[in-house]
């Protein structure tokens, strides 16, 4: 099946970019399968069953919160609806499919904003600067208080760089050379914080 193997954390922008993946919400209650096994078997059985319908993004309908049912192996689950009835987990379910789309297309509307300048290369640093500490900010509020907001944050940013034409090995260790030492899990980033992987990005790029 297609969606072995799938891990949110490994999405490309190209792999969960809206525009290059029409979706259909009213599709969604009837692509849940219904619980066969155990708590890890549901979760698998609903990302196969995501994925083969509509892509490989769809993988992330899950990552962004925490408590995964034990053993599935994935830093982000369902965590408020998982143990209640089954029919409330599937509503759960749903809504966390139709969230992770929202998501995504909130991000794009975002990246269409910022283009990186090619000629400037203090247009470009101010201008990163500005969509680094916006693209954190919001990444932080859509996990709240997740230990693992530090994936989604350097996720977000190195599909930023992506949608704006650096290649996605390049975007990501820019993303990793900035953030470390800078991101840690429990440990909420600050404006100034943001600001700092900002600049040591724009440094980058204006090197590049």
């Amino acid at each position: 099946m297609q969606s072995f193997g799938a891990d949110p954390w490994c999405l490309t922008w190209a792999d969960v970019a809206p525009a290059a993946h029409p979706f259909d919400p009213a599709t969604v209650p009837g692509t849940v399968p219904y619980r066969a096994g155990d708590d890890r078997d549901w979760h698998r059985d609903i990302t196969h069953a995501f994925v083969d319908r509509y892509g490989v993004w769809a993988c992330g309908w899950s990552a962004l919160t925490t408590n995964t049912p034990e053993g599935v192996g994935l830093p982000g689950g369902p965590r408020d609806f998982w143990d209640a009835d089954p029919d409330t987990v599937r509503r759960g379910v749903v809504g966390s499919l139709l969230g992770w789309r929202a998501w995504l297309e909130e991000l794009a509307v975002v990246f269409a904003e910022f283009r990186l300048p090619s000629d400037d290369p203090e247009v470009r640093a101010r201008r990163w600067e500005q969509v680094v500490v916006r693209l954190i900010a919001m990444a932080v509020e859509r996990v709240a208080e997740d230990e693992y907001w530090h994936y989604s944050c350097e996720q977000v940013l190195s599909w930023c760089l992506s949608a704006s034409g650096v290649p996605d090995e390049r975007a990501q260790d820019l993303v990793t050379a900035a953030t470390e030492g800078r991101f840690s899990s429990w440990v909420r980033s600050s404006e100034s914080n943001a600001a700092e992987v900002a600049r040591a990005v724009a440094t980058e790029l204006s090197g590049a």
